[in-house]
This record gives structure tokens, C-alpha cells and sequence, in this order.
């Protein structure tokens, strides 16, 4: 930390604490100066804190509709309108709403997943048929060294859509 002390000529002198006891030149007299040594500072200072006061709720200032959107209460009209607002005295940019998309979404398409849920919900017949060509696609993926995956996914819906069938869920009114 820097040492700062007066000059004879009344000029004030900022040196680093390496040249504590030394004697350094002033810039302004050219006369010789002795440096005071270097005041010790504490490790750390105990200072009381004041809590920090309550927040302060914001006010909400009511304005007519008059100023803010240019809109008066005698219009015959009922209507609600869209209007910009009256320019405010900030600069603030306005955001604009979102509006929903009215297209779907790519996991929303209305097809997705319709042979799974066909297959489920085919009665005892459309799970038995599902079990068995699950059976033959693999069956015949292994004989030519190759394992598909979908065959036991395939399976475990017919499975689901038999029981389904068996206990009277199963259907296909949907």
C-alpha cells in the first residue's frame, strides 16, 4: 500500500511502501524528503453493519385510458380495440405477446405411434397375429445373422393387446 506524506514546500508525495526510511527527491522543489515509515495495517477492520432497510413494495400508478392508449370513455362503440400505446416518456421497448402456433408440433402428428396403438388395441386376434409375425421376423433376422430389434418390442404389444382382448379392454372403437 502506498505511503503518502508532505513535502516541505507543501507539495503531497505518494511512494511505495518499499521506500519506508529512505530519502526520495520531490518533483516539484528538488529538495530531499525524508519518508515516514509505513503505518501498520489491521488484518481487518470491525465495522457494525446497519441492517439493510425493507424493500420497498413498487407503486402502481393508475393512469386513464385516455392518456395511455388514446381511448375515450364516450365512444358509442363497445368494442374492444387494439390500439398502440400513447408514446410513454421512457424509451423502454415494448414486447410483443406470443401467440400459440396453430401448427402442430413434430411429436404431435397424427399418425405417430398408429401401428403400436392398433396392435394393442386389436383384441385377442390382432395380438396373436403380432405375436407370431414378431416369432417369424425374427426367426428369420437370425437365420440370416442379423438381430432386429423391433421384433421383441413387437411381441411384448401383442402380448399387451391379447390380455387386453382376453379381459374385454381391447376393441377397436377407438
Amino acid at each position: 500500500m502506498p505511503i503518502t506524506f508532505a513535502c516541505n514546500c507543501g507539495k503531497t508525495l505518494r511512494v511505495k511502501d518499499d521506500h519506508a526510511g529512505k530519502w526520495v527527491r520531490c518533483p516539484s522543489c528538488k529538495d530531499t524528503a525524508l519518508v515516514p515509515e509505513a503505518e501498520p495495517q489491521p488484518a481487518f477492520e470491525v465495522v457494525e453493519d446497519e441492517p439493510p432497510p425493507p424493500p420497498q413494495r413498487a407503486r402502481v400508478r393508475a393512469e386513464p385510458a385516455e392518456e395511455k392508449y388514446g381511448v375515450r370513455d364516450d365512444d358509442e362503440d363497445d368494442r374492444p380495440r387494439r390500439r398502440r400505446p400513447v408514446e410513454d416518456d421512457d424509451d423502454r421497448p415494448r414486447r410483443r405477446k406470443k401467440r400459440p402456433s396453430s401448427r402442430p408440433k413434430k411429436d404431435e402428428k397424427p399418425g405417430h405411434f398408429a401401428m403400436e396403438k392398433g396392435v394393442m388395441n386389436g383384441g385377442v386376434a390382432g395380438g396373436l397375429l403380432a405375436m407370431i409375425g414378431a416369432v417369424v421376423w425374427f426367426v428369420v433376422g437370425l437365420m440370416n445373422d442379423i438381430i432386429f430389434y423391433y421384433p421383441p418390442v413387437l411381441f411384448i404389444l401383442g402380448l399387451v393387446g391379447f390380455f387386453k382382448g382376453l379381459v374385454g379392454g381391447g376393441g377397436s372403437d377407438d
